[in-house]
C-alpha cells in the first residue's frame, strides 16, 4: 500500500489586493493510494483566495521536487465548480520512503482587462510517505498451520485450523503488518483489513469454537477503494473419521470406516480424492469363491474390492462404532493412500487381512491407532472395542 499524504503545508499570507503576495492553502483532505497501483487519487486543497471570487479558469498550482524541477508522475487540475484544488497523482513505487514536495499555487490578476500573474504561492513543503503493507498473517497458535495453494502467489496465504469442542475456544488472532509500523488509531480511515470479526483496522479474529461451525474466512486489505493485493485465507476445519462394526454373527459381521469433513475445507482437496471422504469399506470380489479347498474360509487370500458411499457396509448397520478429529496433513496424505488401493486393491484374506483390519489401518493412516489388528480381527471384536474405549 502506498499511502501518500501531503501535509505541513504553512500557512501564508492573505492577498488583499493584486500588488501582494502569498495565499493561503489548508488542505481538507490527505491523499493515499495502494503500492504499485497505475492510477489518480484526489486530495482536496482549498485555497483562501484575496482578493476573493477569483475565476477558476485563473488558477494555476504545481507541485515540484525540492529544486524547483516538475515531479515526475503528478500533476493538479481545478475543480470547475469551485475554487477548491484536486491534486491528482500517479504512482507505481514499491519502496518504503519519504519524500519531499513543493506545493505552489498563483492566480492570474485583471488589470484593465490585461491579465497578470498575481499572488504568487510561497513553495510550501508537502511530505509523501510510502507506506506498504507486507503480510496478513495469523499468530502462531496450537495446530494452526500455513499449507500450499498451489497458485505460485506470495501474496495469497492459505492457513488450516481445527474446530475446537473446548469452551472457550482460543480464536484466531489475524493481523496486518505494515511499514511504517502504525497504531490503530493512526491509520488513515477508509484504510484497513477486510474479513473476520471486529471493526479494527489492523487486527481482526476469527471464532472456532463448535458452536460457531467450520468454515473459511478471507481477509484483505483496502486503501481506500485500492486492494492492496494481498489476500489471506483461514480455514477452521472439521475433520473426522467414523469407525464402524457389525458384530452379528449371522449374517457375518462387517467393518468399515468414513471419513468426513466440512464442505469449505474440503475445496482444499484435490477432486480426485475428494471421492473418498465418504463410506469407505473392504470385500473379497463378488467372484470369489466362499467354500472350498481354495475357497476365503479357507484362508486363501483372493482379489480385495475397495468400495465407497452406501456399498461399502451394504445391508450391515454399526452395534459398535466411535468417530474421532482428526489432523489436516495426515488426512491431506492419507487421501492418495486410498486412491491408490482403490485403483489396486490389496489381496483379501479372512485370517490375515480382512474387513476390520482394513478399516483399522484406514485410521492408523489418518494418525487414529485403535485395536491391535495382530492377530485375527473380528468384527465382533472390534465392535467391542469402539463401545469400550
Amino acid at each position: 500500500m502506498v499511502d501518500l499524504v501531503l501535509s505541513n503545508c504553512a500557512s501564508g499570507v492573505t492577498l488583499t489586493n493584486c500588488d501582494r503576495d502569498g495565499v493561503a492553502v489548508n488542505v481538507t483532505n490527505t491523499l493515499y493510494m495502494a503500492e504499485n497501483t497505475n492510477g489518480t487519487a484526489t486530495m482536496t486543497i482549498q485555497p483562501d483566495w484575496a482578493p476573493t471570487n477569483v475565476p477558476p479558469e485563473l488558477i494555476h498550482w504545481e507541485i515540484l521536487n525540492l529544486d524547483n524541477s516538475p515531479a515526475a508522475n503528478w500533476s493538479c487540475q481545478k475543480d470547475a465548480y469551485s475554487n477548491g484544488i484536486a491534486a491528482v497523482a500517479w504512482t507505481n513505487t514499491g519502496a518504503s520512503v519519504t519524500r519531499q514536495f513543493k506545493v505552489r499555487a498563483w492566480y492570474d490578476c485583471d488589470r484593465d482587462n490585461h491579465f497578470y500573474p498575481g499572488g504568487l504561492e510561497p513553495a510550501r513543503i508537502a511530505y509523501v510517505t510510502v507506506l506498504k503493507v507486507e503480510s496478513i498473517e495469523p499468530d502462531p497458535m496450537t495446530y494452526l498451520m500455513e499449507i500450499d495453494d498451489g497458485d505460485g502467489d506470495p501474496k495469497t496465504r492459505v492457513f488450516v485450523v481445527p474446530i475446537s469442542s473446548d469452551y472457550p475456544a482460543e480464536a484466531v488472532h489475524v493481523r496486518a503488518k505494515i511499514l511504517p509500523n502504525l497504531t490503530e488509531s493512526q491509520v488513515p480511515s477508509g484504510f484497513g483489513l477486510i474479513g473476520g470479526n471486529g471493526s479494527e483496522r489492523l487486527s481482526r479474529t476469527v471464532e472456532r469454537s463448535s458452536e460457531s461451525e467450520s468454515g473459511k474466512t478471507v481477509f484483505t486489505f483496502f486503501c481506500g477503494n485500492v486492494d492492496s493485493g494481498l489476500k489471506t485465507t483461514v480455514y477452521v476445519y472439521d475433520a473426522k473419521i467414523g469407525l464402524y462394526a457389525d458384530g452379528q454373527i449371522d449374517p457375518v459381521g462387517h467393518s468399515w470406516a468414513k471419513i468426513m469433513m466440512d464442505y469449505d475445507s474440503k475445496q482444499l482437496i484435490s477432486p480426485i480424492y475428494q471421492n473418498y471422504l465418504t463410506e469407505i469399506g473392504f470385500f473379497p470380489t463378488n467372484t470369489a469363491p466362499w467354500l472350498g479347498e481354495d475357497g476365503i474360509l479357507a484362508g486363501t487370500s483372493v482379489p480385495g474390492d475397495v468400495r465407497l458411499d452406501n456399498a461399502a457396509f451394504g445391508s450391515h448397520f454399526a452395534t459398535g462404532q466411535k468417530e474421532y478429529p482428526i489432523w489436516f496433513i495426515p488426512l491431506r496424505n492419507a487421501l492418495p493412500q486410498i486412491h491408490q488401493m482403490k485403483t489396486n486393491p490389496p489381496d483379501y484374506n479372512l485370517f490375515d487381512f480382512n474387513c476390520t483390519d482394513f478399516a483399522i489401518m484406514l485410521g492408523q493412516l489418518v494418525g487414529i491407532n485403535t485395536m491391535d489388528p495382530a492377530g485375527i480381527s473380528t468384527p465382533q471384536a472390534y465392535a467391542s472395542w469402539l463401545n469400550s474405549n
